[in-house]
């Protein structure tokens, strides 16, 4: 039910939480599986439309998008093109109908029946009929087929294409735009399943893609191969004379090249990659799943944009520190901090992507000065309206009348210190001093 790079997701996450609980907390909120199409494979159906009801045989697997919001739709409308009926409905094996489950329910709903909406009766035929195109379980096994047949011609085509070819002119043949990119584009487009269109194609058998992303990624494949193979190639230049820089890396002598022609060569140099089983794995997962080719600028399309970057304070606070306070106060920098400088040749500050005012702000805090506040604007200032005029609470104000706490005579006040006693008082002017004084 679920794509395998999402399986993979789950497992690397090593969540204990069920799978389905996973998806709808924390994997669609994942930017690759923004989309149900990333998150959900197709799920096969088996739909009874022939023998009877206790009979094992008698039904066909289909498989529906549950990602899609017409799968229902689109199955009926497929259905009744096998059944030869328009009014008709999806029922699981105990009648309940399967239009509006959940796709959790659709995938565990079991062997479907149909029935006729004008007379309420199970549907069912003299024979097997075979499901559409769209609806078929084995779209991977007939992807694998398609590729496996046509790639044998393709890179005949391609090996074409280079015979002949100086060092400099196969660079120009295998460009973006050159001649090996248009034979590839052409071939897939032109072989496809039941001679289909392409975009008929790759939408029956999986999910709409461009020939032209799979053909710039099939162009890599082939490069690549030409790379890996250029001292081969260089060789066989110089053997058979080939381009007048030939003489240039002539190494083996005439007539001991192992291949018959260049065309011969190339045919082993691009099979290398036509053949490689990772190629045709990306081809088939491509159109079936919707997975990227990754690589392959493709031309005529339009490049990828991306969010732009949130602009960033450039100051940096700890770096302006021991720049503009720690040096002047201590005629020195720490040893991490000339490290960092030598390596990032002389350039101490560096792009800080956290918020600057508040570091400065927490730095003041915890170390007891007081925290930068910005000065209000003057346009956000509240604006001061007059005061209300005071209205008094009574005509008169009344105070109480003061009652004494104790009699008319207060106690006589007692002095808390003692009497100061002089201690050995004597009068400096009549006072000589003695010899002892100075001991």
């Amino acid at each position: 039910m679920f794509t395998p790079k999402l399986v993979q997701s789950y497992k690397s996450s090593k969540s204990i939480l069920p799978i389905g609980t996973w998806v709808q907390i924390i994997g669609k909120n994942l930017p690759q599986f923004k989309n149900n199409e990333d998150i959900y494979n197709p799920i096969p159906l088996s739909i009874k439309i022939a023998g009877g009801i206790n009979t094992s045989n008698g039904s066909v697997s289909v498989s529906v998008a549950p990602y899609d919001p017409n799968w229902y739709e689109n199955l009926v409308a497929a259905v009744g093109k096998m059944t030869g009926k328009s009014d008709i409905s999806i029922v699981s094996y105990v009648g309940k109908p399967i239009q509006g489950m959940n796709i959790q329910n659709v995938s565990q709903v079991g062997e479907c029946d149909v029935i006729d909406n004008k007379t309420g009766e199970i549907v069912r035929l003299k024979k097997i009929v075979s499901p559409p195109l769209e609806l078929s379980t084995n779209k991977v096994a007939q992807l694998k087929g398609w590729w496996d047949s046509n790639k044998d011609d393709l890179s005949k085509k391609i090996a074409s294409e280079l015979k002949g070819l100086t060092m400099a002119e196969i660079a120009q043949a295998t460009s973006v735009d050159g001649k090996v990119f248009d034979v590839i584009n052409e071939h897939l487009k032109s072989n496809t399943l039941h001679d289909m269109e392409w975009h008929d194609f790759t939408k029956t058998f999986g999910r709409p893609i461009d020939s032209e992303e799979i053909a710039g990624a099939i162009l890599d494949s082939v490069k690549s191969s030409l790379i890996a193979n250029e001292k081969q190639i260089r060789d066989f230049h110089a053997t058979e004379g080939i381009g007048s820089e030939a003489t240039l890396w002539k190494k083996t002598a005439v007539g001991k090249n192992k291949y018959k022609d260049d065309f011969t060569m190339f045919r082993d140099v691009v099979d290398d990659a036509i053949y490689h089983t990772m190629v045709g794995q990306k081809i088939v997962q491509a159109i079936s799943i919707g997975k990227r080719m990754g690589g392959g600028k493709v031309r005529g399309r339009r490049p990828l944009t991306f969010p732009q970057k949130k602009k960033v304070n450039n100051y940096h606070p700890v770096a302006s520190y021991y720049k503009e306070h720690h040096y002047n106060v201590h005629g020195k920098l720490p040893g991490h901090v000339i490290e960092s400088y030598n390596k990032s040749f002389g350039k101490i500050e560096t792009e800080y992507h956290g918020d600057s005012d508040r570091a400065v702000d927490m730095f003041n805090l915890f170390s007891g000065r007081a925290v930068n506040r910005k000065p209000l604007v003057a346009s956000k200032l509240p604006e001061l309206t007059e005061l209300p005029e005071l209205v008094p609470i009574g005509e008169e104000l009344i105070l109480p009348e003061l009652v004494p706490i104790g009699g008319e005579q207060f106690p006589e006040l007692v002095p808390i210190l003692p009497e100061l006693v002089k201690i050995n008082y004597i009068d400096a002017e009549e006072y000589e001093p003695c010899l002892t004084d100075f001991l």
